[in-house]
């Protein structure tokens, strides 16, 4: 034969026991003795029963073990027509009071139901939902809680022991979620909690629903869409820090000095440099062409009508914005930037056309004509 418990009443007692307590339900066996009730391991002694209906006598506190939680599920009661002033205190609220139904949820997610309806459609009400909550590892969480009018979550190391201060609350917008300061647990945690809402006299339904963000999960959004795979941006920061260095030519011949190049890695500057006269400027020039990329071309007579070197653009010959800075050379120094139908071959008055789709061709090189 099964059963099935839909509310115990009340949530704490006395802890000297002998308090009264109601547990209702389905499918009691009102037969004298066929029926018993434990509370924390110890009997609770059985005084009527019915088959939707048990009283008993609570045994005292020192006869009962460590509360555990019981069987699966999350108890929502909801009274219709009723009203509080503090979501904390529900003490005025009883399984006898009018308008009272209960329901055992898998989940921790109320929705409109049938015996709700008077609430969707505007009714007052009161509701709370309560249950425990089992850590499955030891870390660091966030409960959240969402609910139709305004809601709290308090959390407990058992129910009658729930905190004064809540640790979520809400103003009545089931669509924002708010979220608890992070929770440190043991693995294995017990921990009670029960969610609160109320509804004034304004339609909204009675909606509620508690969750909990476990930042330490192995689950990706690929497997589930409760998952949010973690984003991560890695940045990196430099010191750009230019090199100073000295050239010193002691007991060289000054013929040998008025030729001469630098080398580095295999690569030799372009031009030669006489040390006799050379300016840092000259230094410094023979420096960036033996680091500038140099490109090498099969059809010379193709060049553009202007060498890279001249910083001023042919009139009439070229379109576009000339870029040295902003963007990067591919071969010289000098790039042109979106030019538009007119450039020609170098010693001629031949144009050369772009490609069809010339807005593809965002950057020209120039090199030396021959």
């Amino acid at each position: 034969m099964s059963y099935e418990v839909s509310a115990v009443r009340p949530s704490s007692v006395s802890s000297g026991g002998g308090a009264i307590v109601t547990v209702d339900g389905a499918g009691f066996d009102p037969e004298p003795g066929a029926t018993a009730v434990t509370i924390g391991g110890a009997a609770c002694r059985v005084l009527t029963a019915t088959s939707t209906r048990l009283t008993c006598a609570a045994p005292p506190e020192s006869d009962t073990a460590a509360q555990t939680q019981g069987g699966s599920g999350l108890l929502y009661e909801l009274w219709l027509d009723a009203e509080v002033s503090d979501l904390g205190d529900l003490s005025a609220l009883t399984p006898d009071s009018d308008g009272y139904h209960s329901e055992v949820l898998l989940g921790a997610a109320v929705t409109n139901n049938s015996f709700g309806q008077a609430a969707a459609e505007g009714s007052r009400f009161v509701g709370r939902l309560g249950g425990w909550l089992r850590a499955p590892h030891a870390g660091q969480y966030v409960l959240t809680l969402r609910s139709d009018g305004a809601g709290q979550l308090r959390t407990g190391p058992a129910p009658g022991e729930l905190e004064t201060t809540p640790v979520v609350e809400t103003s009545g917008n089931f669509e924002s979620v708010q979220k608890s300061a992070l929770i440190n647990m043991t693995d294995g945690q017990l921990t009670y909690f029960e969610a609160t809402h109320k509804e004034g006299s304004s339609a909204g339904g009675y909606r509620l629903q508690v969750g909990l963000i476990d930042y330490q999960t192995p689950v990706t959004r690929d497997q589930t869409t409760a998952a949010t795979t973690d984003s991560q941006t890695i940045y990196i920061k430099g010191d750009l820090r230019l090199e100073q260095q000295v050239l010193s030519f002691e007991g060289v011949p000054s013929a040998a000095l008025s030729s001469v190049q630098l080398e580095y890695n295999g690569v030799l500057s372009q031009t030669p440099v006489d040390a006799n006269t050379a300016t840092n400027e000259t230094w410094r020039t023979a420096v960036e062409n033996m680091f500038a990329a140099q490109c090498a071309y099969a059809a010379m007579d193709q060049a553009w009508v202007r060498s890279y070197e001249e910083q001023s653009p042919p009139t009439g010959s070229e379109t576009g914005t000339r870029q040295s800075e902003a963007v990067e050379p591919w071969c010289g120094s000098w790039v042109l930037y979106k030019p538009w139908n007119k450039l020609w071959r170098a010693g001629t008055d031949q144009e050369i056309r772009l490609p069809r789709h010339r807005w593809s061709l965002s950057v020209v090189c120039f090199h030396s004509s021959v």
